[in-house]
């Protein structure tokens, strides 16, 4: 078919006001034939309420006021589709290109992001906000190291400009970077308003960095937190309370994480039903590998070693001290809550029930272990080499089933911790929300998924035949090298001096993404076992389904 005879059904269809459809296959024009000029006039017709034939808005002003408006109303699709063809049109239109590339940016676009706010910067050379932008873009895909090369540029270009202070701050207090933090907050104290919110929340996180709590605690007093912005009052909250914590006043701790949790919440409300879902379909896997007496699964044949070891279990349980551990030796690499597991499982119709398990085929679990080692590759940035692979995330337990089958030679680590420390914990930490860490704000979503996970690993314990160790936290700080020396074995390692030196490794590590970070880079404390008794009062709801757990696990 011809596109003249596609863009008069399109053109039909725009002069009989059904707008949506002109527009749907004036797209579908474009895709077939990217230059057609009839198509891209007719798509600036109907944002511009034109009629086919009608001139189109050349105005830059209009242009500038339509893509705007498409923006503030969250239509992201169709900013993207307008805002394409009149940035083609209009090639030195700063304010066009600040727009596209914040669409993109929202739209995950990260790439074409960036590209419109460098062909700013190329038009505005001292666009101290697009800097700010691409380093915000860079920072949100992990490309840390180049995210503050901008940040930084853009507060060299303008000094008194606080945005790029205050992502690169946070950039910094999440890599553990404390004196460049600290030289930081020197700098902004001296070209910002006085007493900066932000600035002082930086100085309150370096000082309980240092250990000094208190001193911490009374500049977190001096802050006024509804001046903060919404994604630093969470972190606020959170720093005050484990200030609270420390301190021994666990009413106004628990109070603080409370309000932490609340605000997180309120945050990330669009995700809320995908978190729901991930407990839902737990709880699924749980009940139906609890309701099978036995499971034998079909026996397929792979000829290739699987050398791979899942450090898994469930969050807060020590496995960022027990990963860090396990880095310092020579023949480990260390993959830190990547998604191999979850883009393997992606596209699969099942969730890895004992029925889904029995009817994989061999063209099942070959695809599984492809899309794994693509993602594992990606990962690590080469292709995978003799070193043994620990693929540590404490949620993937729920993923159990499908690794075993794909990889029935890989082993399993599950970290184990006392319920109620391992609840109360995940309820205290201010995690990124995702769908698994959506559950943790309150005590209440926190048990049930602890229940479904652990009730999970209970039973697939039982029913499948895993090469599998527990470690148990408490154990760990008590008598690191006794816990170690077996475990290096059960790796089917030698034993390597000065593997036992986490602070040294974690100290050199370029990123330590989990909530634990600041832990790790300390000499191992005690303090975190029975911290859940402090809080007793307030875990008596949720202690008798825990009880089961905590007798099962000899706690």
């Amino acid at each position: 078919m011809s596109p003249i005879s596609e863009i008069l059904k399109a053109k039909l269809l725009h002069k009989e006001g059904q707008l949506n459809q002109a527009l749907r296959l004036y797209s579908e024009i474009l895709n077939k034939w990217p230059n057609n000029i009839k198509a891209k006039h007719g798509i600036l017709q109907v944002y511009e309420g034109g009629l086919p034939g009608n001139n189109y808005s050349t105005q830059t002003e209009i242009q500038i006021q339509i893509l705007s408006s498409l923006l503030k109303k969250e239509k992201l699709a169709d900013a993207l589709l307008y805002g394409t063809i009149v940035t083609e049109q209009s090639k030195n239109e700063p304010s066009l290109f600040t727009l596209m590339g914040i669409i993109n940016g929202k739209l995950g676009n990260s790439e074409k992001a960036i590209s419109y706010f460098k062909r700013l910067i190329k038009i505005q050379p001292a666009q101290h906000q697009a800097y700010n932008n691409i380093g915000i873009i860079l920072k949100n895909v992990k490309r840390f190291s180049e995210a503050i090369d901008y940040f930084t540029k853009a507060i060299k270009i303008m000094p008194t400009y606080s945005s790029p202070y205050y992502n690169l701050g946070s950039l910094y207090e999440k890599l553990n970077q404390t004196k460049n933090l600290e030289d930081l907050t020197k700098r902004a104290s001296s070209k910002l308003r006085e007493k900066d919110p932000i600035i002082l929340l930086f100085q309150a996180q370096l000082e309980s960095t240092k250990g000094n709590t208190e001193k911490s605690l009374e500049i977190l007093l001096d802050i006024e937190p509804s001046k903060l912005p919404s994604q630093f009052r969470t972190d606020f909250y959170s720093l005050r309370g484990k200030a609270f914590d420390k301190l021994g006043e666990f009413l106004q701790a628990f109070k603080s994480f409370e309000t932490q949790n609340k605000l997180s919440e309120e945050l990330n409300q669009d995700k809320l039903l995908e978190s729901e879902n991930f407990l839902i379909e737990t709880y699924q896997l749980k009940n139906s590998w609890q309701s099978i007496q036995s499971y034998k699964s079909k026996k397929i044949d792979f000829i290739e070693n699987d050398n791979l070891v899942f450090l898994l279990g469930f969050p807060r349980t020590g496995t960022t001290l027990l990963d860090t551990i396990l880095m310092g030796h020579p023949d480990i690499t260390v993959l830190e809550e990547a998604p191999m597991a979850e883009i393997m499982t992606k596209d699969f119709n099942g969730i890895g029930t004992p029925e889904d398990c029995y009817n994989l085929t061999k063209t099942d679990l070959i695809e599984f272990r492809k899309l794994y080692k693509i993602e594992l590759e990606k990962q690590l940035g080469y292709s995978s080499n003799d070193n043994l692979i620990i693929d540590k995330h404490p949620l993937n337990t729920r993923y159990i089933p499908l690794l075993h089958h794909a990889f029935p030679g890989a082993k399993f680590i599950v970290a184990l911790r006392h319920p109620c420390d391992c609840v109360l914990s995940c309820f205290m930490q201010n995690f990124e929300f995702n769908k698994g860490t959506g559950n943790f704000i309150s005590l209440k979503k926190s048990t049930e998924l602890y229940d479904a996970t652990m009730g999970l690993w209970l039973a697939l314990e039982s029913k499948l035949k895993l090469n599998a160790q527990t470690v148990r936290y408490e154990d760990l700080v008590e008598d690191v090298d006794g816990i170690c020396r077996p475990l290096i074995s059960f790796l089917g390692l030698k034993w390597v001096d000065g593997i036992l030196d986490h602070t040294k490794t974690a100290k050199e590590r370029t990123q330590i993404s989990t909530a634990s970070y600041n832990q790790v880079t300390q000499t191992i404390y005690k303090t975190a076992r029975g911290r859940w008794s402090n809080y007793e009062d307030k875990l008596s709801e949720i202690l008798p389904k825990l009880d089961p757990y905590i007798k099962k696990f000899g706690y």
